[in-house]
């Protein structure tokens, strides 16, 4: 089931540079996604655990038994091999900090 981590204040201003921050400290290596109005990934998997997080615009995130509407701030977390789907809401194309995990080195 997919669960909606929202943008905790105490990180600061919602921005690209302390939404980056919040991801690389929890390990994920992050890329910048745009998404146009009407955009769709179909469902697909990943190898890798991944945790997506919304700068601006409104993303639909669905997985065969939930899904959530992600907002500015709000994050959801991929498990890996979980079969989902993501899909622009409204016209306001999406920025998405797509954060893929890394393995901690030891």
């Amino acid at each position: 089931m997919l669960k909606v981590e929202p943008w905790n204040p105490a990180s600061g201003e919602l921005n690209e540079a302390n939404l980056r921050h919040c991801l690389e400290q929890e390990n994920y290596q992050v890329i910048v996604g745009n998404y146009a109005p009407g955009s769709n990934t179909g469902r697909h998997t990943h190898s890798i655990i991944r945790k997506d997080a919304v700068l601006s615009g409104r993303l639909k995130v669905s997985d065969p038994e939930s899904e959530v509407i992600l907002g500015p701030g709000d994050a959801v977390v991929i498990p890996i091999d979980l079969l989902h789907s993501a899909a622009v809401e409204g016209d306001e194309p999406v920025v998405l900090l797509e954060g893929w995990h890394k393995p901690r080195q030891t």
